[in-house]
């Protein structure tokens, strides 16, 4: 644990951990202009305090951290203020206690800082570095109000996103991605990131309208303190290309296929290839059969289901060659009729209201009402350590990683043509019964 303690300190800039004792204030930073502050649709200054219940701020080092806002496997993410500046509020990521003391997940928080920190971009949320204090693992990352897409997703039931806002935030989505694949080093050589796990719970909607892309916890990348080994895979099935259970080689256009089962399923309502075990969800991926958006659900343009399709191509060289294609395929689809982010953050903020009623609570708790409304988003700070850009919630159910080795390709290799087969041969079975039942009859 004392060489990661000195990879924490020594891994980002040197300076980096002296910058974050002096983060410039709001009014210091870059804003959105103000067509991109989405006007709110609860009156968040309002709530009366006899509602909330009492909160008791956890002091770790010069931070002061609000009871979780999100919590998942591996780490729990609270509202947090230093000491020496309490107007500035942050997300906080913070490892569970009893994988702090693990290496591996140690490495893995690690290089969702350094990561992330190289990408800067609107459509990714900021991060201000890593940090260990007593034996707390944390990633510091700007606040930006909102909820995952996945968490929208189920609010929302039995109804669904409209889809002029579902190809407006995965379009924001998407070019967070683009930015994390063309994200270069200190030498200007390709960092070859790919995110890996794109999933409705990595990606946020802010009230102030924008979709972004979190979590580069696992993501593939040249710059990275842990590897993964052989036979190792790593990610959540369902939102996996093909190619990545087959254990070939990733690139970009895994994360597309990845960004279009999202899409696919915020326009739904419903999974694609989960299942009840992991086995039947890997047949499903691997056979990729996918029924239009369109045809499960009335009121989804034709061309934005081609999209769709085009994305979730089995074949990687079918699919969009990038995230940016993708995006602009998306938004040229209602350039007539764009949609304009204060549309989407007015109609965040209503349907879900509680959950925003909650991080309210906990950040008055913290720094006391705002002097601006909720609504204003905390941009990207305009200077940065070596590192920047990340995430806000933490994934509900974190990074999940199934280690096969040699028994996963094994499973790949032998039971998905064994089901196979098991479906041809009771296939004929029954066609045979049936011919000889007409026989006999």
């Amino acid at each position: 644990m004392a060489s990661l303690a000195r990879k924490l300190s020594h891994s980002f800039h040197p300076d980096s951990v002296t910058r974050l004792t002096s983060v410039p204030r709001v009014e210091d930073e870059i804003t959105r202009p103000d067509h991109a502050r989405a006007p709110t649709a609860i009156d968040l200054s309002q709530l009366e305090e006899s509602g909330m219940r009492p909160i008791t701020p956890r002091v770790v080092g010069a931070y002061r951290l609000s009871s979780p806002i999100g919590s998942g496997g591996m780490a729990t993410v609270h509202l947090g203020v230093r000491d020496d500046d309490a107007t500035r509020l942050y997300a906080i990521k913070r490892l569970h206690a009893h994988m702090a003391a693990e290496a591996s997940f140690v490495e893995m928080l690690l290089d969702e800082a350094t990561i992330g920190a190289r990408i800067r971009h609107e459509n990714v949320v900021a991060v201000h570095g890593a940090t260990m204090i007593d034996g707390d693992v944390l990633v510091v990352m700007d606040y930006v109000a909102g909820v995952s897409l996945g968490d929208l997703i189920k609010e929302v039931l039995p109804q669904r996103i409209p889809a002029r806002f579902v190809a407006s935030i995965m379009a924001g989505a998407l070019r967070g991605l683009h930015a994390a694949h063309e994200a270069l080093d200190d030498q200007g050589c390709s960092l070859d990131i790919v995110h890996r796990d794109v999933s409705p719970q990595n990606i946020h909607v802010g009230i102030d309208g924008l979709g972004r892309v979190l979590d580069f916890g696992i993501a593939k990348a040249t710059y990275r303190f842990q590897k993964t080994g052989a036979g190792e895979l790593k990610g959540k099935i369902a939102y996996m290309a093909p190619e990545q259970l087959q254990g070939k080689p990733v690139d970009r256009r895994t994360d597309v296929r990845a960004a279009a089962v999202v899409l696919w399923e915020a326009l739904v309502g419903a999974p694609l290839f989960h299942a009840e075990d992991a086995g039947t969800s890997v047949v499903r991926v691997i056979d990729n059969k996918v029924q239009r958006p369109s045809e499960r659900v009335t009121g989804i343009p034709r061309a934005l289901a081609q999209i769709v399709m085009r994305a979730l191509a089995k074949r990687p060289e079918d699919r969009f060659a990038t995230a940016l294609e993708m995006a602009e395929a998306l938004e040229a689809l209602f350039a007539s009729n764009p949609v304009r982010p204060s549309e989407i953050g007015a109609w965040l903020s209503a349907v879900a209201a509680e959950p925003l009623r909650e991080q309210w609570r906990l950040r008055t708790k913290l720094v006391g009402p705002p002097s601006e409304p909720m609504t204003k988003p905390l941009a990207s700070v305009r200077t940065l350590p070596s590192i920047a850009p990340t995430s806000p919630l933490v994934d509900e159910d974190d990074v999940v990683t199934i280690r096969r080795v040699s028994r996963f390709r094994q499973m790949v290799a032998t039971w998905v043509p064994l089901a196979a087969l098991f479906v041809t041969g009771a296939t004929l079975a029954a066609v045979a019964g049936h011919l000889l039942a007409a026989r006999l009859g």
